[in-house]
């Protein structure tokens, strides 16, 4: 991918994992929930062909997403990829990639870059999850989000894989001002959260505590912290996260050109 950096969307907010399995997607489902409660917003599942958002909500469209959005990428204009989006309640759409692997469709810049250049005309803001992979859809999305968050387990593994990918994406002109990190505490033990932080060089953004109950909640239910007034310490936490980014405020109407990109990224 050797082209010039499209302009900054004020109203994108990019997440990646540091590995799979530090719950990327998961923090990126409840954020996006939250941000629906004061703007129209659209959860982008853009985690290769392999993403799992539909699975993680339940939601798994005949048609639609994320594959038809790219199928179709000439002709998009922001009433088509409304109508291609599932409702997920009030505020709230999903573009998630198709349940069958083979009716994936692997986008190059352009495609992505007019996907996302339509879906911010079409909803206030855009959450959207690239998974661990370091792929064409990740990095045109990183490079493209006004804010990045990276989301590890406080394992040297998971921060190892963080640092590699930020690596990869400040050489393609990221700057590391945009990016904040979630440390996602969902197992005992691990480094301490600003250690993380300081070893990726970037900000804490919030720490999601380990609860039981809400995993449980989830794991049987399919139940969001956000949905139906679910409490608890991972509530909270993800609350005063969504707070910290001010994701309770529309997003600001300002554009700014990112440096130009110098390489690619490559699925790793």
């Amino acid at each position: 991918m050797t082209e010039e950096v499209p302009e900054l969307l004020p109203g994108l907010l990019a997440l990646h994992g540091g590995k799979g399995g530090c719950g990327c997607t998961l923090v990126a489902a409840e954020l996006a929930v939250r941000s629906a409660r004061s703007v129209a917003t659209a959860l982008v599942d853009l985690d290769g062909p392999g993403g799992d958002v539909g699975a993680l909500l339940g939601e798994w469209p005949e048609s639609g997403g994320v594959a038809e959005c790219l199928a179709r990428v000439d002709q998009l204009d922001p009433d088509l990829v409304r109508g291609l989006a599932s409702p997920l309640g009030p505020g709230l759409h999903l573009l998630p990639q198709p349940l069958e692997l083979a009716a994936a469709v692997v986008p190059d810049v352009r495609e992505v870059g007019s996907l996302l250049g339509t879906a911010a005309r079409a909803w206030q803001r855009l959450v959207v999850d690239c998974g661990a992979r370091v792929d064409t859809a990740g990095v045109t999305t990183l490079l493209r989000a006004r804010r990045v968050l990276t989301v590890v387990t406080p394992q040297v593994g998971a921060l190892r894989g963080a640092g590699r990918q930020l690596d990869l994406l400040v050489e393609q002109g990221l700057e590391l001002e945009r990016v904040q990190l979630v440390v996602n505490q969902h197992g005992e033990g691990g480094l301490d959260p600003q250690e993380c932080a300081e070893y990726l060089g970037v900000s804490l953004a919030g720490v999601l505590p380990l609860d039981r109950a809400a995993r449980d909640r989830y794991e049987e239910k399919g139940t969001l912290t956000g949905q139906g007034g679910v409490a608890g310490p991972l509530a909270r936490a993800l609350d005063k996260l969504a707070g910290r980014l001010e994701l309770s405020s529309p997003p600001p109407r300002w554009w700014r050109r990112a440096p130009a990109a110098t390489g690619a990224g490559t699925n790793g």
